[in-house]
């Protein structure tokens, strides 16, 4: 079936191929979405499976199509089976560790990076509270690795960056899914859908919204000061690209994150998110020149 599938998609997406050749292949993909659950593990071996040398074997047209295939896995609202549920969150927390903590957080290819975060948050809509009970402290964890050994002395790490935008793109996934009126006006409505968006939201403003809101501001905080300062290093010693490319990815872990708070700050207590310690930050955001929410 894995040959089978790598195959079609190869003819798919290569234009010189023959159209009726093309049709043919489209068709059975589309066949092969069409019986999702049974594709599940194939799906899986193709988004993770690596090479020798730690990089990922597939191209990106096999890994988007693996991923296409476990979203039409995860879209349904009936609890996950257990150990379908099992292999996924293993598979998926330890791709999180080895490509967006021990890796470099999918930078070739950030169609794959974005198109994760929405499949991650199908898997969290699936399971969340009754299965995965651990998601956020498991997430909170991985924001911020503990630092082990010679490097004790180097203080507290900063927040990782990969694995920031992971987050913050994850909430704002989440957001959409359970809040937003405008996607949830252009689905067709659904009484088991809206009871369980409803049991999310209230769960997560029980128990985890002050902890969100926190790691969010947090993660929005060390960006800007870290982005404060490559700039007044920029502008002393002069630009590198090095330090324009960093400098580009703190930007867009603040623009996230204020999109992430944007859409949360709606459906959790407003004391969390409008205080003495938001407000200021907004603004000062929203003065900066230069700030990606302008």
């Amino acid at each position: 079936m894995e040959a089978q599938i790598l195959s079609a998609i190869r003819i798919a997406a290569d234009p010189s191929q023959d159209r009726a050749l093309q049709a043919q292949a489209v068709e059975f993909l589309n066949i092969v979405r069409g019986n999702a659950r049974e594709s599940c593990g194939v799906a899986l071996t193709l988004f993770l499976e690596q090479n020798p040398d730690g990089s990922r074997k597939h191209d990106i047209h096999a890994r988007g199509f693996a991923l296409q295939l476990l979203d039409d896995f995860l879209g349904g609202l009936e609890p996950l089976d257990p150990a379908a549920f099992t292999t996924l969150e293993q598979a998926f927390v330890g791709y999180i560790q080895s490509e967006y903590i021990h890796g470099p957080g999918e930078a070739s290819a950030p169609f794959i990076r974005n198109k994760f975060s929405h499949t991650l948050a199908l898997l969290f809509l699936r399971s969340y509270p009754e299965q995965w009970t651990n998601f956020f402290p498991t997430i909170y964890s991985l924001l911020r690795p503990s630092i082990s050994g010679s490097n004790l002395s180097a203080g507290t790490p900063p927040i990782n960056g990969h694995v920031s935008l992971l987050f913050l793109r994850l909430l704002i996934e989440l957001s959409g899914e359970v809040h937003d009126s405008i996607l949830k006006g252009a689905r067709n409505w659904a009484e088991d859908r809206q009871a369980r968006d409803s049991i999310i939201r209230q769960k997560i403003r029980q128990d985890e919204s002050e902890n969100m809101n926190s790691a969010v501001l947090t993660i929005i905080s060390e960006a800007e000061e870290r982005l404060v300062k490559h700039r007044q290093e920029a502008a002393a010693t002069g630009d590198s690209q090095a330090r324009a490319r960093e400098r580009a990815g703190l930007e867009e872990v603040v623009e996230s994150g204020m999109k992430a708070f944007a859409g949360y700050c709606q459906w959790i207590d407003i004391n969390l998110t409008i205080n003495q310690h938001t407000v200021p930050l907004i603004f000062r955001l929203l003065a900066d020149p230069s700030s990606p929410i302008r």
